[in-house]
């Protein structure tokens, strides 16, 4: 998911990461329901 946002400008990819870590950790997964 990282890479997918940070596709066009590689070098901000610490700016996106928070971003990121929300969206991944706001999802519901398989493992956790």
């Amino acid at each position: 998911m990282l890479s997918i946002m940070c596709e066009e400008n590689q070098q901000q990819w610490d700016e996106m990461l928070s971003f990121v870590m929300l969206e991944y950790n706001s999802s519901v997964n398989e493992s956790t329901g």
